[in-house]
């Protein structure tokens, strides 16, 4: 995985907004994110925007496991709501909106509508993110950094190569986790526990 920076703009792929370099130098918001359309794989930080990118096979596995695990213990327990892919709204002025593969929100933070209109007005109370083949090693500091600024109450990285995973609370020292580890949801999902093996068993 490269180090470098890619430059990806002038790259043209079927069903995504043809954007100017010229354009791509002012700043954009959550609005000009929701009208490019649900086949633009974009996110923004600090009005910048950004390519995200599809999962290798194997790590797609991996999340459709756990999200679909996740989703089943939170809705037995009616604990809130698991999605993917969603957006979140986690500043303003200039915007910053993320896409994690995984996301968690307890039911507090719900409306009396169970969803908001548009992307989600802050940040999920559990992240789950994991890397594409195509991200570079600035894409993952990139959002690495985020989440250090804007941290969320638990965020979980999931690693296909070695089959590993890393959780980091905020004030807490990062825990880095083996395939024979599971992951918690502590006092954000009680009672929800995967080991990471499992995710990767197909």
């Amino acid at each position: 995985m490269s180090a470098e920076p890619i430059d990806r703009s002038s790259t043209a792929i079927i069903g995504r907004p043809n954007i100017s370099k010229e354009r791509r130098l002012q700043p954009f918001t959550a609005v000009d994110l929701e009208r490019m359309g649900s086949d633009s794989w974009f996110e923004i930080v600090q009005g910048q925007l950004y390519e995200t990118w599809p999962l290798g096979f194997d790590t797609a596995v991996a999340m459709s496991k756990l999200n679909r695990s996740l989703s089943n213990h939170v809705r037995k327990q009616r604990l809130g709501l698991v999605v993917a892919g969603a957006g979140f709204v986690m500043e303003r002025d200039p915007d910053t909106v993320i896409a994690p593969r995984g996301a968690f929100i307890s039911c507090d933070r719900l409306s009396d509508d169970n969803a908001p209109d548009g992307y989600f007005p802050g940040e999920p109370d559990l992240a789950i993110e994991t890397a594409s083949p195509l991200d570079t090693l600035v894409d993952l500091e990139r959002k690495r950094n985020v989440y250090m600024r804007l941290p969320v109450r638990l965020l979980w990285w999931i690693y296909s190569e070695p089959q590993t995973a890393s959780v980091h609370v905020p004030g807490k020292p990062d825990r880095h986790l083996s395939d024979s580890d599971f992951l918690d949801g502590e006092s954000i999902v009680p009672g929800f526990s995967i080991r990471i093996a499992e995710l990767f068993d197909y």
